[in-house]
């Protein structure tokens, strides 16, 4: 049940996703990673609005398929970045500050660099 609950999520997710992204800034390319932008903070702030309500008593019965509709599948894939900040709060709340913080730059710092050497190795392919 939760595989399929994860999935439906992620596809919906993915969708919508796609159409801020794509649709939402189609008329106006110049600014074409601002869709990645709005994604990414509104992940965040859904997020964390989401983690919250799910973690008050009242909803203390919320079948676990939901979560992980809603938290794994529909905003992990609406947007990682979400999971990645939910990460470095929950850390940086159970007290691990120097874990989260770590954790943080090793995660954009590194990530970013990966994402040039990527880039490196194909550029050097291809010439």
């Amino acid at each position: 049940m939760m595989a399929w609950a994860v999935v439906l999520g992620g596809g919906l997710g993915a969708l919508l996703r796609y159409v801020v992204v794509l649709h939402g800034f189609s008329r106006f390319p110049q600014f074409s990673q601002w869709g990645t932008l709005v994604v990414n903070l509104l992940g965040c702030f859904f997020m964390g609005l989401i983690w919250g309500v799910l973690n008050l008593p009242i909803c203390e019965s919320v079948p676990d398929y939901v979560k992980g509709f809603v938290i794994t599948g529909f905003l992990g894939a609406f947007t990682t970045f979400s999971a990645f900040g939910l990460d470095i709060v929950v850390l940086f709340a159970s007290g691990k500050v120097k874990v989260s913080l770590l954790y943080f730059f090793v995660s954009n710092v590194l990530g970013v660099g990966l994402v040039l050497l990527g880039l490196t190795i194909v550029q050097g392919l291809r010439s």
